[in-house]
């Protein structure tokens, strides 16, 4: 069992760290906004909708007037795809290109985080945000006295929750199957009246 004065230690340590780890994330998502492509949101059906919705748009406004031309068409189609599926990556690459020293920057940072991060108590795999607010969690609700009771029981959630998801899986496996089956009975007495 931790004396008050390892406890309080330990506690602060985890807070200490979880102010570190939400630095690095901060840091992480500036770089990443980088990278992020300008219509990341879209996913690929919806930029295909959107360019049959303009190309036919277009093709309307051609059909109406006199330049009914396959290079005319061509010219359209070529523009659209340069639009939605190479603009992106240009963009991308321009964002970084101009800010590479920005870009840098956030690196070097981040690596300096990575090197400092030496803890005391907490083993370094439980460097992470949901890890250090469990363990927090089980020293201020008093379930855990140490730091090991404190990691046995987060293991054993983590172990509880694989195991509530594959049971999750499982079910939803069942369903389908029971779904099937009832398709198939259905489908056996449709076939027995049409005989």
């Amino acid at each position: 069992m931790l004396n008050l004065n390892e406890k309080d230690a330990v506690l602060s340590e985890i807070n200490h760290y979880k102010k570190v780890v939400d630095k690095y994330t901060a840091l992480s998502n500036q770089l990443t906004r980088f990278y992020k492509k300008p219509m990341a949101g879209f996913s690929i059906q919806l930029r295909v909708f959107i360019i049959g919705i303009l190309f036919l748009s277009m093709l309307g406004g051609l059909s109406a007037g006199a330049g009914d031309d396959i290079g005319t068409i061509f010219l359209l189609i070529v523009g659209l795809f340069l639009l939605f599926f190479v603009w992106p990556s240009v963009a991308v690459r321009n964002k970084v290109s101009k800010n590479q020293h920005t870009i840098n920057q956030l690196k070097a940072e981040m690596k300096e985080i990575e090197e400092r991060i030496h803890p005391e108590y907490i083993p370094l795999v439980y460097i992470n945000r949901s890890a250090l607010l469990k363990l927090e969690e089980y020293f201020v609700n008093k379930r855990a006295d140490t730091l090991k009771e404190a990691l046995n029981l987060f293991e054993q959630e983590k172990q509880l929750s694989a195991q509530m998801n594959q049971l999750n899986e499982i079910k939803q496996i069942q369903e389908q199957t029971y779904q099937r089956t009832n398709e198939a009975v259905v489908l056996g007495w449709a076939n027995m009246f049409r005989r």
